[in-house]
Protein backbone atom coordinates (compact mmCIF):
# COMPACT_ATOMS: atom_id res chain seq x y z
CA UNK A 1 0.00 0.00 0.00
CA UNK A 2 1.51 3.38 -0.92
CA UNK A 3 2.24 5.70 1.99
CA UNK A 4 4.14 8.81 3.03
CA UNK A 5 5.85 9.31 6.39
CA UNK A 6 5.49 12.77 7.92
CA UNK A 7 6.24 14.53 11.16
CA UNK A 8 3.64 16.88 12.66
CA UNK A 9 4.07 19.69 15.15
CA UNK A 10 1.88 20.25 18.23
CA UNK A 11 -1.38 21.95 17.29
CA UNK A 12 -1.37 20.77 13.67
CA UNK A 13 -4.40 18.96 12.27
CA UNK A 14 -4.57 15.60 10.50
CA UNK A 15 -8.33 15.81 9.93
CA UNK A 16 -10.55 18.90 10.10
CA UNK A 17 -14.23 18.66 10.95
CA UNK A 18 -16.29 19.25 7.79
CA UNK A 19 -13.29 19.27 5.42
CA UNK A 20 -12.77 16.69 2.69
CA UNK A 21 -11.18 13.54 4.06
CA UNK A 22 -9.51 10.94 1.86
CA UNK A 23 -6.57 9.82 3.98
CA UNK A 24 -5.87 7.44 6.81
CA UNK A 25 -2.85 7.36 9.06
CA UNK A 26 -1.00 5.34 11.65
CA UNK A 27 0.63 7.22 14.50
CA UNK A 28 4.17 6.03 14.99
CA UNK A 29 4.91 8.25 18.01
CA UNK A 30 3.40 11.09 20.01
CA UNK A 31 -0.14 12.01 21.09
CA UNK A 32 -3.17 13.42 19.29
CA UNK A 33 -6.74 14.18 20.28
CA UNK A 34 -10.02 13.54 18.47
CA UNK A 35 -12.41 16.36 19.21
CA UNK A 36 -15.81 17.65 18.14
CA UNK A 37 -17.05 21.21 18.20
CA UNK A 38 -20.36 21.74 19.99
CA UNK A 39 -23.13 24.03 18.73
CA UNK A 40 -21.89 26.62 21.24
CA UNK A 41 -18.37 26.39 19.83
CA UNK A 42 -16.91 24.42 22.74
CA UNK A 43 -14.41 21.62 22.19
CA UNK A 44 -15.41 18.13 23.31
CA UNK A 45 -12.60 15.59 23.45
CA UNK A 46 -13.82 12.26 22.10
CA UNK A 47 -10.60 10.25 22.39
CA UNK A 48 -6.83 10.45 22.80
CA UNK A 49 -4.69 8.80 20.13
CA UNK A 50 -1.33 7.21 20.94
CA UNK A 51 1.40 5.40 19.01
CA UNK A 52 0.07 2.56 16.79
CA UNK A 53 -3.45 4.00 16.67
CA UNK A 54 -5.07 4.26 13.26
CA UNK A 55 -6.41 7.70 12.35
CA UNK A 56 -9.19 8.60 9.95
CA UNK A 57 -10.84 5.23 9.37
CA UNK A 58 -14.16 7.06 9.06
CA UNK A 59 -12.93 8.47 5.73
CA UNK A 60 -13.56 5.02 4.26
CA UNK A 61 -17.27 5.68 4.64
CA UNK A 62 -17.73 9.45 5.08
CA UNK A 63 -16.70 12.17 2.63
CA UNK A 64 -16.38 14.74 5.41
CA UNK A 65 -15.38 13.90 8.98
CA UNK A 66 -17.52 14.98 11.92
CA UNK A 67 -14.49 15.59 14.16
CA UNK A 68 -10.97 17.06 14.26
CA UNK A 69 -7.77 15.14 14.88
CA UNK A 70 -5.17 17.50 16.32
CA UNK A 71 -1.60 16.87 17.52
CA UNK A 72 -1.00 17.32 21.24
CA UNK A 73 2.73 16.66 20.89
CA UNK A 74 5.13 16.37 17.99
CA UNK A 75 4.45 13.04 16.34
CA UNK A 76 5.37 10.88 13.39
CA UNK A 77 2.69 9.38 11.21
CA UNK A 78 2.37 7.24 8.11
CA UNK A 79 -0.32 8.52 5.73
CA UNK A 80 -2.06 6.56 2.96
CA UNK A 81 -5.00 7.31 0.65
CA UNK A 82 -8.21 5.90 2.12
CA UNK A 83 -9.42 4.81 -1.32
CA UNK A 84 -6.64 2.19 -1.45
CA UNK A 85 -7.67 0.65 1.88
CA UNK A 86 -11.32 0.82 0.83
CA UNK A 87 -10.51 -1.16 -2.33
CA UNK A 88 -8.72 -3.81 -0.26
CA UNK A 89 -11.61 -3.96 2.23
CA UNK A 90 -14.14 -4.42 -0.57
CA UNK A 91 -12.08 -7.26 -2.06
CA UNK A 92 -11.46 -9.04 1.26
CA UNK A 93 -14.43 -9.28 3.68
CA UNK A 94 -12.14 -10.23 6.58
CA UNK A 95 -10.32 -6.90 6.19
CA UNK A 96 -13.65 -5.07 6.11
CA UNK A 97 -14.76 -6.89 9.26
CA UNK A 98 -11.50 -6.03 11.04
CA UNK A 99 -11.86 -2.34 10.11
CA UNK A 100 -15.42 -2.28 11.41
CA UNK A 101 -14.35 -3.85 14.72
CA UNK A 102 -11.46 -1.38 15.07
CA UNK A 103 -13.85 1.52 14.46
CA UNK A 104 -16.02 0.13 17.25
CA UNK A 105 -12.90 0.00 19.47
CA UNK A 106 -13.02 -3.78 19.70
CA UNK A 107 -10.04 -5.29 17.87
CA UNK A 108 -10.64 -8.74 16.40
CA UNK A 109 -8.81 -11.57 18.14
CA UNK A 110 -6.41 -12.06 15.22
CA UNK A 111 -5.15 -8.46 15.22
CA UNK A 112 -1.84 -7.96 16.97
CA UNK A 113 -0.55 -4.43 17.37
CA UNK A 114 2.94 -4.23 15.90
Amino acid sequence: MPYVARQFEPGSYFVREGALAGKIGVMMSGLAVCQKTSGAGDRQIVSIKIARDILGLQSLYLDTPDHNIQALTQYDRIIAPSKVLKTVAEAYPAVSDAITLMMLKRPPSFVSYF
